[in-house]
């Protein structure tokens, strides 16, 4: 058995797919990243695209699948990349699969034995399928699980036991299922302590699920059971990650994380004791992730030798390269193909042309964006194309880091930033002083003199006749109560206030004689008013009074032919003959 083991995986490795110069493909923004193990990015395609969001991988015919949220003319999409030791990263053959949908694509999982395509819809309800290469336009695809409330999320294909794996992250009702390819035999296999499982992943050489759980508040796990929902592990809970997708690569499990913006990884054994290692910082936010050696843990487990060993030859037989015609015309050009795309460029198959990562154009992304972009900083790209700079160096701010905490800062003198402080300090010139040397020497010295001779003979008449002269009171003058008349006030000479008091007394005075002016304006104002209101109350009383005189009389002759009672009648009579009646002074 264990000779068997071997033969599978030294067979794998003579295959084309093993020589593979990617391991890791994430879906960030707008472009897919290649990387490898360590995190560096290899290559990049951002063509035709918009919002992207699931991503997964087809060995067998070297296919890449994304689903897209912005564009119109489908939902999910693919194209085929070929890489080599010798020969770049190439890809062709985008096109579109999937009808736009009326949900948003979550998660996608492949089938390579039956060539079928399957993804989750979340708040759809519903997980979908599509059997490619039935036809050239995109196809809607067909209901394989319709459910009444459960949220679809991550999905995963067990190809050697053909059972379909997915997660469902629905509010109190969260769940682990699984079902068989065709729909069958669905069963729940975890429905205890999930808040918002998401991603899912299946390792066929731990025999084992991992899957990622969202908790409520900013905390996180990723845990693992055997593909029946047994031996249930905890293989981190941490906090202030917000992961989405999770793939597993050489023994190592890969997630996304919406909140930092990073790709993580931790070793499949972990078992919540260790730190997760942050594997590359994007620019944007990643969502999907996949593995480019999904079939390598599928060798070492023997169950699946009927589907593997069918699978490897095929993809020995279909294995791409760079079009003959590309290499035919680099070669007239006298140029490596390998070398024909600079800064990570990737070139098209189809043509000698580049797709150039966002920070490069030109034919060759020999043009860099950002250079000489930041005076003082560090310079990158946004999702629009625009080079912007991202962080200056101490000491300088402005669009590009061009301006210093410097500038204008020092009137009369020298800026300097110490190393470890980013406020700016003053080296006056001979003559000033000051935090930023705007006080005068001169200035200064004239004015204590003057002060000083003032205070001076202040002094001396306040200890000769301090009555007589309460009227020339000097409050910035400070005299000693033990100076004798007609000595001079020797003690005097620092006994005044100081240029730094004064020059605040000055900002005081003005602020006083803006108040003072204000509210003598607001007591004119009210003054004013106060005269035309006393106007109208007079004008009011010289307005003519109506005056009514009314009769009262018993016995006189009625004004009707009724009987007369025992009654009092009153009569008014108005002299104006009801008009406004004239008077005369």
């Amino acid at each position: 058995m264990e000779i068997q083991k071997i033969i599978l995986v030294l067979y794998f490795i003579s295959s084309p797919f093993a020589v593979s110069t990617w391991d890791i493909a994430v879906a960030v923004g707008n472009e897919i990243q290649f990387l490898n193990s360590t995190g560096s990015i290899v290559a990049h395609i951002s063509e035709s695209m918009g919002t992207l969001q699931a991503l997964t991988y087809n060995p067998e015919q070297q296919l890449i699948f994304f689903s897209d949220n912005e564009l119109t003319n489908g939902s999910i999409f693919s194209f085929q990349v070929s890489s080599s030791k010798t020969n770049p990263i190439t890809y062709h053959n985008l096109k579109a699969i999937v009808t736009e949908q009326n949900d948003t694509v979550q998660h996608l999982a492949y089938d390579y034995k039956t060539q079928i395509l399957y993804w989750t819809n979340g708040y759809g309800h519903q997980i979908k399928w599509l059997k490619l290469n039935s036809t050239d336009s995109p196809q809607p695809g067909q209901i394989l699980h319709n459910f009444k409330s459960k949220v679809t999320a991550g999905i995963a294909i067990d190809s050697c036991k053909r059972y379909l794996y997915w997660s469902n992250s629905q509010t109190y009702g969260a769940t682990i299922e699984r079902s068989l390819l065709d729909g069958s035999k669905l069963e729940v296999l975890i429905n205890e302590n999930l808040d918002q499982p998401l991603g899912i992943v299946l390792d066929q050489s731990s025999q084992r699920m991992f899957w990622i759980d969202d908790l409520r508040g900013n905390s996180y796990k990723i845990e693992s059971a055997t593909f029946t929902g047994q031996d249930r592990r905890t293989v981190i809970h941490g906090t202030h990650h917000q992961p989405f997708a999770l793939t597993v690569h050489g023994g190592y499990i890969y997630w996304t994380d919406r909140t930092n913006n990073d790709i993580w990884r931790l070793p499949v054994e972990a078992n919540n004791t260790l730190d997760p290692i942050r594997v590359l910082d994007m620019k944007s936010l990643p969502m999907g992730i996949t593995s480019s050696n999904q079939m390598m843990s599928n060798n070492l487990n023997l169950e699946c030798n009927d589907v593997v060993e069918p699978t490897l030859k095929k993809i020995n037989a279909t294995i791409e390269t760079v079009s003959p015609s590309t290499i035919e015309k680099a070669t007239n050009l006298n140029i490596n193909v390998s070398d024909y795309c600079l800064n990570q460029g990737l070139l098209k198959s189809d043509a000698i042309t580049c797709n150039c990562l966002p920070q490069y154009t030109g034919n060759r992304c020999e043009i860099d964006l950002c250079h000489n972009y930041c005076s003082n900083g560090i310079c990158e790209v946004d999702s629009s194309g625009f080079p912007r700079c991202r962080k200056c160096s101490e000491g300088w701010s402005g669009d590009k880091c061009e301006i210093s905490v410097c500038y204008n800062y020092c009137v009369r003198g020298s800026c300097i930033v110490e190393r470890n402080s980013l406020i700016p300090k003053c080296q006056c010139q001979e003559g000033w002083s000051g935090d930023r040397c705007e006080i005068s020497h001169f200035e200064k010295q004239n004015f204590e003199n003057q002060m000083f001779e003032l205070c001076e003979n202040y002094c001396r008449l306040y200890t000769s006749s301090e009555k007589q002269h309460e009227s020339l009171s000097l409050p910035n003058c400070k005299c000693s109560n033990d100076i004798k008349v007609g000595e001079s006030n020797s003690s005097a000479s620092n006994d005044y206030i100081t240029y730094g008091e004064y020059r605040e007394a000055c900002v005081w005075k003005e602020v006083n004689e803006v108040l003072l002016l204000t509210l003598g304006l607001l007591c004119v104002v009210l003054l004013i008013l106060v005269l035309l209101l006393t106007k109208k109350v007079l004008t009011l009383r010289k307005r003519p009074r109506i005056k009514k005189r009314i009769i009262v009389s018993k016995n006189i002759t009625p004004l009707t032919c009724r009987p007369q009672p025992e009654q009092c009648e009153i009569t008014i009579e108005n002299c104006c003959n009801m008009n406004v009646c004239e008077t005369h002074p």
